[in-house]
């Protein structure tokens, strides 16, 4: 069964009606959801991110954890050590491309590759003007 989203700020006008509600048989927001119902999903499964973030990042993820099994360590270069559990999804992996340095993954390994095979990529469209 499909499901529809909207964009909340595309529609315009609304009209209520004297109609009552019905839910949807079988639909479970929750299980929508672990199922990557608003993201962009590689695969079903989490998986485990490792990477250095700086203390700035520290900081905020020490405030607002990306999950419950989060662990942040304190390394010697000054730099924390990140181990965490995530969907294995497109939103996760730009929010942490829009950290650019701050963030420096080793795992999973696709992802180190993308955000390396990306910064070549605008490096070459600098190099091309």
């Amino acid at each position: 069964m499909t499901y529809s989203q909207f964009a909340l700020h595309r529609i315009q006008e609304v009209e209520r009606l004297d109609k009552g509600f019905r839910p949807l048989k079988g639909f479970d927001l929750i299980d929508y959801i672990d199922q990557g119902g608003f993201s962009y999903r590689q695969s079903s499964r989490p998986v485990v991110l490792k990477a250095r973030v700086k203390n700035e990042i520290a900081w905020l993820l020490s405030e607002t954890p990306l999950s419950e099994d989060q662990e942040l360590k304190l390394a010697e270069d000054g730099w924390y050590q990140l181990t965490t559990t995530v969907p294995d999804d497109q939103q996760t992996l730009w929010w942490i491309q829009g950290y650019g340095s701050a963030i420096d993954v080793h795992e999973p390994k696709r992802w180190r590759e993308h955000i390396n095979q990306q910064a070549r990529e605008v490096l070459g469209l600098d190099e091309s003007s």
